[in-house]
């Protein structure tokens, strides 16, 4: 039985579920329903038919009412008016916009400002993500994670203490995932989102999940949510989660960045198509395990 959900407050009298996958005029009235409290609240309309059925499609078509314009993607083409074919155009997607179709928004803590990519403090991060080792009191001490706190609530407007460094291994270890991923789609049409937390639109139902994620991808129209850990294994990483989030971004094809800063584990991670594990400092890896970001071409491939 088809399942829908909506962004806001249900309109009185919708239904939420329909009799069975070809329920044409179940399809056209929940589609209509929904088409005209947007036009009421003066919203602007957006449908994602991936995955639905022929009853969905046409239900949606038969309700929708005054102009409106359909695209159909074939393989690497977009198909317009039935007839013209032409490139999508991937570099003018906005990933919250994506992400809101979703149902989702991405929050991210006051304290960190506004993150963007800067260059130094990519340096920065990578510098002391560099040191063969770390202990807690060396961590707290060292002069170039304090350069690095202080720097980036100068650029990004945030509020991290720098006599509170503890705990922040993590966060030098996210932003520079975040740099370098910006940095590597920038020339490719794609980008980057800074991590945080992903939030249900509208009013939560027992549907809706609120995941902490450590970035996002966007590219070429899909979403990847990326993970981040200081240690690689497969006890660190936790990939019931990472396949279930990636899907519900990305749909049954949907994937996951799994990244960390070092490969503790030995054993190389259970293969899946869905599960992309990427290893910051590494040389020796093991199966399955890619290097960052000297291997990203291999994943994101024209």
């Amino acid at each position: 039985m088809g399942q829908t959900r909506l962004l806001g407050s249900r309109p009185p009298g919708l239904s939420r579920a329909l009799r069975g996958p070809w329920d044409l005029e179940g399809a056209q009235l929940l589609t209509q329903t929904i088409a005209k409290a947007a036009k009421e609240r003066n919203l602007p309309l957006q449908a994602n038919l991936n995955g639905g059925t022929h009853a969905l499609a046409l239900g949606l078509y038969l309700a929708l009412e005054g102009p409106h314009q359909a695209h159909y993607l074939d393989g690497a083409e977009i198909i317009e008016h039935f007839t013209e074919r032409r490139r999508p155009p991937w570099d003018e997607g906005d990933p919250r916009t994506l992400l809101a179709l979703r149902g989702y928004r991405l929050e991210i803590k006051q304290e960190l400002g506004t993150p963007k990519p800067d260059q130094e403090l990519a340096a920065l991060a990578r510098t002391i993500l560099n040191k063969k080792s770390w202990t807690d009191a060396a961590w707290v001490e060292d002069s170039t994670v304090k350069r690095f706190l202080k720097l980036w609530n100068r650029r990004f407007w945030g509020a991290l203490q720098s006599n509170d460094r503890e705990g922040k291994k993590g966060l030098l270890l996210e932003y520079l995932v975040y740099a370098e991923l910006n940095q590597f789609l920038q020339k490719r049409g794609g980008t980057a989102l800074f991590g945080g937390r992903l939030s249900p639109l509208g009013r939560p139902t027992k549907d809706h999940h609120t995941s902490e994620v450590d970035g996002l991808v966007y590219y070429r129209g899909e979403l990847i949510p990326v993970e981040c850990k200081l240690s690689g294994s497969n006890k660190n990483f936790h990939p019931p989660f990472s396949q279930a989030l990636a899907e519900r971004l990305g749909g049954s094809r949907g994937r996951a960045l799994l990244i960390a800063h070092q490969w503790t584990g030995g054993a190389p991670p259970p293969p899946s198509p869905k599960l992309i594990y990427m290893v910051l400092n590494g040389e020796k890896l093991p199966e399955g395990v890619y290097r960052f970001p000297e291997d990203l071409e291999l994943i994101f491939k024209a």
